[in-house]
């Protein structure tokens, strides 16, 4: 890990430890926030040497039924969202993920960007499970504890 990464990593965890200590959870390289119906992961990573990215993603459904529908559906909801997309992980479990640039990041849009991208995937849960089936990921979680 090289030095801008370890950084922004220090950075995050006391941003996390000042802004959601009671709802979070983290290892050294990852923090994870519960809100609403979703989580969402926090990691920054190196896009070059002297850049780093910090990721933010939610699942939002697992298990759906990933037809032409359902990808027309969130591909129409990528253009009409104003930052962030929809995507597919190996095993189709919908995602939702939005990235900024670590090298000046400020808490506020930190903040900021963290409670958007769990209230579109608090928001767009419900509805991907009404058209396709499957379970808002965190129920999915919870019914594995």
């Amino acid at each position: 890990m090289n030095n801008k990464l370890k950084d922004t990593n220090v950075k995050l965890k006391s941003f996390f430890e000042a802004n959601f200590k009671e709802e979070t959870y983290f290892d050294e390289e990852s923090f994870i926030i519960n809100k609403g119906s979703t989580q969402v992961l926090v990691k920054a990573e190196n896009i070059t040497e002297d850049h780093v990215v910090i990721d933010l993603i939610s699942h939002v459904v697992k298990n759906a039924k990933v037809d032409d529908n359902l990808k027309n559906f969130l591909l129409r909801a990528n253009s009409e969202l104003k930052f962030g997309a929809f995507g597919l992980l190996f095993d189709d479990t919908i995602t939702f993920q939005h990235s900024i640039l670590a090298n000046d990041f400020s808490e506020v849009d930190l903040k900021s960007s963290i409670n958007a991208v769990a209230s579109v995937a608090d928001y767009y849960d419900d509805i991907i499970v009404e058209k396709a089936g499957g379970k808002r990921a965190l129920d999915d979680l919870n019914d594995d504890a």
